[in-house]
């Protein structure tokens, strides 16, 4: 097979785990919304047998969808959500520099101020949900040195004079 027929393969592998990740994705959606399978089927223009084949699938991986999600999807929306608050807070610094009207003033000084308070709260309210998000990422880190140790302790020195020179 050549080059290209090997990417055109590989391209057409990752276009079809693609599809098959968003009707996942849309099965989750409607069941949620109290839809059938029949009706799932319809509106995705499946057999219904393949959203039961979904629906297994979602629930042998629902540790790892559920992994994922707070490792890498909640710290980048609360990444997201931070960044919003930082540009309304210096916006409404900005907005009390430049006015010259106490009113205005005073509302952008209560913009400031609510804006500290909401990112304190997002800071604050979602402490555990980090703090397991972090934990998780150091237990995997912490695996991955053991099997790294284990794999340095199991190789055979190359050259079993050098390990005493």
């Amino acid at each position: 097979m050549s080059v290209s027929k090997a990417k055109i393969n590989n391209t057409n592998k990752n276009l079809d785990q693609d599809l098959i990740d968003w009707r996942r994705s849309q099965v989750v959606q409607l069941l949620s919304k109290g839809k059938s399978v029949d009706q799932i089927a319809d509106i995705l223009q499946v057999d219904p047998r393949t959203i039961y084949r979904d629906q297994q699938y979602i629930r042998h991986n629902a540790n790892e969808v559920m992994l994922k999600y707070l490792t890498h999807t909640v710290p980048y929306e609360l990444v997201k959500c931070l960044s919003r608050l930082n540009a309304v807070s210096n916006e409404a610094w900005a907005m009390v520099e430049s006015s010259k009207d106490a009113k205005e003033r005073g509302a952008a000084l209560a913009l400031a101020s609510k804006t500290a308070i909401d990112i304190i709260d997002v800071v604050t309210n979602n402490k555990s949900l980090v703090y397991e998000a972090l934990n998780v990422i150091d237990k995997n880190n912490n695996n991955q040195r053991w099997l790294a140790n284990k794999n340095i302790i199991t190789k055979e020195p190359e050259d079993s004079n050098a390990v005493f020179e």
